[in-house]
């Protein structure tokens, strides 16, 4: 496929629209797909950094004195120039191209200006956070915790897809490679050895700062660790390094820092803002001291608290540094609070989103052309899954072949949903709900190992729906050996495992998976 992608950044901006994108771009290019940047030259642009990442980018020209009349430096949804012109700048930039997918993360874009592109492109997807004007699209993702379809419904075309919440989160393949490491280290966890500090690439409001001062009111027993994470273009770096220099904390500063994964996984406890690596803390099950720096992130700040995944400082213009140290010391001081914390960040977001996006944005379909998507389970499929359960057809090759009651089985859901170590998914039929594919852990695994269950509710069968979602799962998990217990007489899913690449392990009596991606290994 060829796909271009149109996202800004800017000193107020940020730089998150980037990241994420550049998340996504990099599993594109991975499935062997061709990926071009559209983005403004707007001062503290990150072009800089998209090309290193070996992508091209068509740079718009910024001139603030040609801007509309309507455009304020200091508000950071602006583009720069009026849609109709960035609208007709786009196009030029990818007329006369095939283009098979436009993505577009940009506050400042709506319906108006899609409907120009949309002319010149296959589909139209939008990143967005915001649910707050209209968008012409054929699907939006919104990663934020606590986003119902209900938010964007009378938003989008009848037809639109909707990719809602955290488990569509577009983060680094890095981070889920460490998600088990990390989440072990935080239930060893006995106190604070090192802290990490992100308020985001640019900080224009030196949070950083005020973070430090407050940490340095604190009395410590064994001072910590502080890693200070900001852009190299951040407009309070020069400040920030000053204070590592002079100030009595064990400072160290890193710059548009390539690590993100291994600072979070070294971090006891984080200080950050409530952008995208609000995903990268919970998906390594970091405990978080968080703040809003901008109108769209102050629903997943707060959700997020809601939820006792973090600590939610309040508005960031009222944080001194006798806030900072009081929140902190909370935390600090408190270890039941501190792994419950941690559980309950990692239950919201897994580190899987971008290969769960390209699941739909280069679907599998089956011998009928429909197309084929896995996505989590939420607790309102108990009852469809129930009703399968109940089925005859179904049980017949289960371990158990009796039904479960309605109470066992709510409970069974409750514990998949809420265990990191299970992942239960829908197997979706076009748009509707066919069938379950679920990941257990083998904890016994010196590498990352699942067993796999998979039925498929009796009114699609023989469809094929079982061989694409095996095909599915085995790209969302291109690290992991896969392994399926098969009864002997169940000769349909040996056949259907055996198609898809699974041999009979003799010794352990299971099936294992042996297609892999190229030049990635199980063990």
């Amino acid at each position: 496929m060829n796909v271009f992608i149109r996202v800004d950044a800017s000193i107020k901006m940020g730089s998150g629209h980037v990241m994420r994108c550049l998340a996504l771009a990099e599993g594109l290019r991975f499935r062997n797909n061709e990926v071009t940047f559209i983005c403004r030259a707007h001062s503290g642009n990150r072009i800089d950094l998209i090309d290193q990442k070996g992508f091209s980018v068509i740079k718009l020209p910024f001139h603030p004195s040609n801007a509309s009349d309507s455009y304020v430096e200091s508000n950071e949804y602006k583009i720069g120039v009026s849609s109709e012109e960035d609208s007709r700048e786009t196009c030029a930039a990818i007329m006369d191209r095939s283009v098979d997918w436009l993505i577009v993360d940009h506050y400042s874009i709506d319906a108006c200006w899609h409907r120009v592109l949309r002319k010149h492109v296959n589909k139209l997807m939008v990143i967005d956070d915001l649910a707050n004007r209209e968008l012409d699209c054929d699907l939006v993702l919104d990663q934020g915790y606590g986003r119902q379809e209900s938010d964007y419904r009378r938003l989008i075309p009848k037809n639109a897809l909707m990719l809602l919440g955290p488990q569509y989160a577009l983060l680094r393949n890095e981070f889920p490679k460490l998600r088990r490491q990390a989440l072990q280290k935080r239930k060893e966890y006995t106190n604070t050895k090192r802290i990490l500090v992100s308020m985001g690439g640019m900080d224009a409001e030196n949070l950083t700062g005020l973070i430090l001062e407050g940490l340095s009111l604190c009395e410590w027993s064994v001072m910590p660790e502080i890693d200070v994470v900001l852009g190299k273009i951040a407009p309070h770096l020069g400040s920030v390094y000053e204070m590592a220099q002079s100030d009595s904390l064990k400072i160290s500063v890193h710059t548009d820092a390539n690590n993100m994964a291994e600072l979070m996984l070294a971090a006891d406890i984080a200080f950050g803002a409530g952008g995208s690596t609000s995903w990268e803390r919970c998906c390594l099950g970091l405990p978080s001291i968080m703040t809003a720096v901008a109108e769209n992130q102050q629903f997943v700040v707060l959700n997020l608290a809601q939820s006792g995944a973090v600590v939610n400082m309040g508005s960031y213009q009222e944080i001194s540094a006798s806030i900072v140290k009081e929140f902190f010391m909370g935390l600090y001081e408190d270890r039941n609070v501190y792994l419950e914390m941690s559980e309950k960040a990692s239950l919201i977001c897994d580190g899987l989103g971008v290969n769960r996006v390209l699941n739909v944005i280069e679907p599998v379909s089956v011998k009928d052309g429909m197309p084929v998507y896995v996505t989590p389970a939420l607790m309102e499929d108990v009852e469809l899954i129930f009703q399968w359960q109940q089925d005859k057809r179904t049980r017949e090759y289960s371990k158990n072949s009796n039904s479960p009651a309605w109470e066992e089985h709510s409970k069974w859901m409750q514990s998949c949903l809420s265990n990191n170590d299970k992942y239960l998914n829908m197997i979706v039929y076009g748009d509707t709900k066919a069938g379950v594919i679920r990941l257990d852990r083998i904890i016994s695994a010196e590498y990352e190992a699942y067993m796999i269950s998979i039925f498929i509710s009796p009114i699609f069968y023989n469809l094929g729906l079982g061989a694409v979602a095996l095909e599915i799962v085995r790209d969302m998990y291109p690290s992991a050996e896969l392994q399926a217990e098969i009864l002997p007489e169940n000769d349909a899913s040996i056949n259907l495992f055996i198609k898809s690449g699974y041999v009979y392990d003799d010794i352990h009596k299971v099936y294992v998976n042996t297609i892999k991606k190229p030049g990635i290994s199980a063990r």
